[in-house]
């Protein structure tokens, strides 16, 4: 009777301890799911967020969620086809991946040059129907290209087809100078609007024609200069990239340095703004002044300050 007994009470022990044993398991998977869920929901929050200002990064972060929880798939396809055929999100997408894989590799001259590369060739090269690419591609473009000049106060405007990268009183000048040109003179502007997707604040002036997305940075000399003079320079430097790429369409790569740059490039470049200054009926003392511009190598100057 008493071994029964013992028996009884050892079976019924393990029972207990197999369904405490069990319970608790069953509370911790309950806890993962819960763990799960709230993370996948946490996700798909910020790429509602993310997908108008930032759509690169919500591409990426849907991404993530369908390989995480393929049943979300379904959920989101509508969004995730829409984003992944976009080229330009696409491109805003494979820039920041090129970003965090230079922040990630060592430092070293090759290492550098290859994410260098890689960061160009993730540009977008049109503008897209996101309202969120262009104002992406700048903030991700900002660690790159201003960083080291050491210009306080950095924001980032895209009211305007062309978007404004500098402190306030940049932007407002900027955008007072584009205004200028489309009220004065409307083909200019269809040029300058055509040929730069980016104006940005610099310690100097000038641009790469070939870049892509084609960006023009204006030193304070510049910017800070007449009304005027300003808008006339924006034509001049969109001129450059218009010299580029009409002769890359025409005649295809590569492009002689000459058409759009050293001193050919330059006299076609100050004969179209000074065909703006007088459009825009400016002052016979900034057409002269321009007019001397044509006999000094201005351009070559390492100290230009501009």
């Amino acid at each position: 009777m008493y071994r029964i007994s013992r028996i009884a009470v050892i079976l019924t022990l393990f029972t207990a301890s197999t369904f405490f044993n069990a319970l608790a398991e069953t509370s911790s998977a309950d806890s993962l799911c819960g763990d799960a869920e709230r993370a996948c929901n946490a996700l798909k929050d910020e790429i509602r967020r993310n997908v108008k200002p930032r759509p690169g990064l919500a591409l990426i972060q849907l991404e993530t969620l369908v390989a995480k929880w393929p049943s979300e798939k379904a959920h989101c396809s509508k969004i995730l086809q829409k984003l992944s055929s976009s080229k330009d999100v696409q491109a805003a997408a494979k820039l920041r991946r090129a970003l965090e894989a230079m922040a990630a590799a060592p430092n070293d001259i090759q290492t550098d040059n290859a994410k260098k590369r890689a960061i160009l060739d993730a540009l977008p090269f049109v503008k897209s129907e996101f309202l969120g690419v262009a104002q992406e591609i700048a903030e991700l473009s900002l660690n790159s290209e201003i960083a080291d000049e050491n210009i306080p106060n950095i924001k980032i405007d895209k009211e305007t087809p062309i978007v404004i990268i500098g402190d306030d009183k940049f932007i407002e000048k900027t955008k007072t100078a584009l205004s200028h040109i489309e009220k004065k003179a409307p083909s200019y502007y269809t040029v300058v609007t055509n040929c730069l997707s980016f104006i940005r604040r610099g310690n100097r002036s000038g641009i790469f024609p070939s870049a892509s997305p084609p960006t023009v940075i204006f030193g304070l000399k510049t910017s800070r200069s007449s009304l005027t003079w300003y808008a006339s320079a924006i034509v001049h430097e969109a001129y450059h990239r218009k010299l580029y790429t009409d002769y890359l369409k025409t005649f295809g790569a590569p492009v002689p340095a000459n058409i759009y740059s050293g001193r050919e490039g330059e006299n076609s470049c100050l004969s179209a703004q000074e065909d703006f200054l007088k459009t825009i009926n400016a002052s016979e003392k900034k057409i002269k002044h321009l007019q001397k511009m044509r006999n000094v190598d201005y351009f070559s100057s390492e100290e230009r300050d501009w």
